[in-house]
């Protein structure tokens, strides 16, 4: 009876570390999140450099909105967001940290949040940095 009952585990366990790295690869690349989390085999073969840019669009043309800027707590809220999109890809909503921003700069009428994030490209496997732009306005019913 023992015998059976870790002659299952032993093969449960043998299933799940066959699958779960596949699994994983796909999850990842399909939200754009690191491989180094969820226990990825991968990890060691990527770089996943991720970064958050807040720019003032109000006038027609991107403005950087420095961070050194902000307050230490819409600081700490973009940095979470950060973080999070490093790890969670694109599932991350930005909305907090728009809504800090605008809170707290109230000249500013149109915000873009842009996330960069460099990865290795599957097909070539060259470095590639990809893009995500996100667009909040003041005045928009529902926005930030």
């Amino acid at each position: 009876m023992m015998t059976a009952t870790i002659r299952r585990s032993f093969k449960g366990i043998v299933v799940f570390v066959a699958i779960w790295p596949l699994a994983q690869f796909f999850l990842m690349r399909a939200i754009d999140g690191t491989p180094w989390k969820l226990f990825g085999l991968a990890m060691y073969t990527t770089v996943h450099e991720t970064e958050v840019t807040l720019y003032d669009t109000t006038s027609g043309e991107r403005r950087e909105i420095p961070r050194d800027s902000l307050s230490e707590d819409a600081r700490e809220v973009v940095i979470r967001v950060n973080r999070k999109r490093r790890v969670f890809g694109t599932l991350v909503d930005p909305s907090e940290a728009a809504s800090r921003v605008l809170s707290e700069k109230p000249e500013v009428k149109q915000l873009a949040i842009d996330f960069s994030w460099r990865h290795l490209e599957n097909d070539t496997a060259l470095l590639k940095t990809t893009h995500t732009t996100f667009r909040f306005d003041r005045d928009t019913p529902g926005g930030p």
